[in-house]
């Protein structure tokens, strides 16, 4: 018994051992695999890391790319167009018309001839302002006033319809006025509506941004000789003209003081002057500020001799013709309508100096050549 008492004793004791020894061996590997987590641990936070301070550089570098300025641009700004529309068969629009580099002060006064040239007969247009057939026109101002006008005139903008009644549009300042003793056509009426850009070979009719207030001698015999030199160049050539018309204001007056009137061919140097047409008329005193007008004191005088006179007017036929059967006389012929007159026709005093020719010859001579009779004299 005693025996095996012992014996269970030193198995116990064994076991003890045993199971001593292994959580020893235990305690002493748990250090090294704690050690290898943290490790690996440490490892992936530092790959982290790196990947984050690659990410800022990168990004940094693309700001500092994004943020080198781009250099300026030589190109001009490009100008604002607002469709219009018209009765042209090319397009038309607003936008801030180029006016050209001279001003009403630097005009000379009128001296008693309706259009002078001005910069030498040059335009002060380059031939540049316009890259397409078109029309650009400048908005009414706030006191309903037309500004400058210009256009690309060709072929593709003559008329493609008949021309129509622009009697609805009142251009600033038209205070119509009727002077039968002065002025032959039109019922003797002082005002026109004048276009600037000549229906002709623009289109444009009833275009309230196209009309101003014109007295029949700056409409009719001032501008009408050069719009007609265009018309008929863009009808014989099939070129282009860059054309520009612009009036001039006084301050805040209604009624233009005249308009400035620019053309250059682009295909040839056929077209080219640059001429200035006063808003005048002989005998009449304007009232630039409102339209309203009156005859001046001279013509008011000259009419009063004119009715006093004694001679009627059939002696004058009798002695003209006689003269006529004498031989030669003196005739003023103009070479733009083709009309020859007596000297002392009231046409001729409203006829523009580069259109008159003084002619010492027959009748017959004149006819021969092409000439007509004035309606109002009876040469």
């Amino acid at each position: 018994m005693k025996l095996m008492s012992r014996l269970l004793c030193l198995c116990l004791c064994g076991l003890l051992l045993l199971s001593a020894c292994g959580r020893e061996q235990t305690a002493e590997s748990r250090p090294e695999s704690s050690a290898r987590e943290v490790s690996s641990e440490e490892a992936s936070v530092e790959e982290s890391v790196s990947e984050a301070s690659s990410v800022e550089k990168e990004s940094s570098v693309e700001e500092s790319s994004s943020e080198v300025p781009e250099e300026p641009s030589e190109e001009a700004p490009a100008r604002d167009l607002i469709p219009v529309q018209t009765d042209s068969p090319v397009d038309a629009y607003y936008t801030d018309v180029p006016r050209p580099d001279i001003t009403l002060e630097q005009i000379p006064a009128y001296n008693g001839s309706i259009d002078i040239t001005l910069n030498d007969d040059k335009p002060f247009l380059e031939g540049d302002e316009m890259e397409e057939v078109q029309i650009l026109l400048t908005p009414l101002d706030a006191l309903g006033r037309a500004g400058c006008v210009m256009m690309l005139a060709g072929p593709e903008t003559l008329p493609t319809a008949k021309r129509r009644s622009i009697s609805s549009i009142h251009p600033s300042g038209f205070v119509q006025a009727e002077y039968p003793e002065l002025i032959n056509e039109s019922g003797g009426k002082l005002y026109q509506r004048a276009h600037m850009l000549m229906f002709a070979f623009s289109g444009l009719n009833a275009t309230e941004e196209n009309l101003i207030t014109g007295t029949h001698m700056m409409n009719a015999i001032g501008m009408q000789g050069d719009e007609t030199s265009v018309l008929e160049y863009i009808r014989n050539t099939g070129h282009h003209v860059l054309y520009r018309c612009t009036p001039f204001f006084a301050e805040n007056e209604l009624v233009a003081r005249g308009v400035l009137v620019e053309a250059l061919s682009l295909e040839d140097d056929v077209i080219s002057f640059c001429t200035y047409c006063y808003n005048v008329e002989p005998g009449v005193e304007i009232d630039y500020k409102t339209g309203e007008s009156h005859l001046s004191e001279e013509a008011v005088q000259a009419l009063e001799e004119t009715q006093d006179a004694e001679e009627p007017e059939e002696s004058e036929e009798i002695t003209r013709s006689a003269e006529g059967t004498s031989g030669t006389r003196t005739y003023i012929c103009n070479t733009n309508t083709k009309k020859f007159h007596y000297p002392d026709c009231k046409s001729v005093k409203q006829m523009k100096e580069k259109n008159k020719l003084e002619r010492c010859c027959t009748r017959e001579e004149l006819i021969n050549e092409g000439y007509d009779p004035c309606g109002n004299c009876n040469p």
